[in-house]
């Protein structure tokens, strides 16, 4: 049922977890040794396999835990593994930042011409999936005090 906040919820986190794969989150200075030209590269979660695939992953599972709107329980759960990957995203995304041999450098804010946000979104999307399940539990609590009346 999309009507529900808790649905809301979920489709908002999915949708910013896929936006990690499009916004930088860091850069990658690199020069050459015939000139004294630093380049900058934007570094996104499509920069590393592994991070792709856990963004996707925890995107699709958000996307997926929205129809199992029947099974409460097992909604709980799969908000909680999202929630789990999309931490893991997250920390990935700073593992992958401060690496030595890398020379990423991490940016948050805008920086010449682009916004460096893409690291404080696994962050929010985690606290809108903890708003989900919050909100799974209270249908929870709601249908178990009513089953009990009757």
């Amino acid at each position: 049922m999309i009507q529900r906040i808790q649905s809301l919820w979920l489709l908002c986190a999915a949708l910013i977890l896929l936006f990690t794969l499009f916004i930088p989150y860091a850069m990658q200075s690199s020069s050459t040794t015939d000139t004294d030209i630093v380049t900058q590269v934007s570094i996104n979660n499509r920069s590393q396999l592994w991070l792709t695939i856990a963004t996707t992953l925890g995107a699709f599972a958000s996307l997926f835990t929205i129809f199992m709107f029947k099974n409460r329980p097992l909604q709980m759960k799969l908000t909680l593994l999202c929630i789990l990957l999309t931490l893991l995203t997250g920390t990935g995304m700073l593992y992958t930042t401060f690496q030595q041999d890398l020379n990423f450098t991490l940016a948050v804010g805008l920086v010449g011409n682009k916004l460096y946000i893409g690291i404080l979104l696994p962050l929010l999307s985690s606290l809108l999936l903890l708003m989900a399940y919050r909100a799974i539990r209270a249908d929870e609590k709601l249908i178990k005090s009513v089953d009990r009346l009757r």
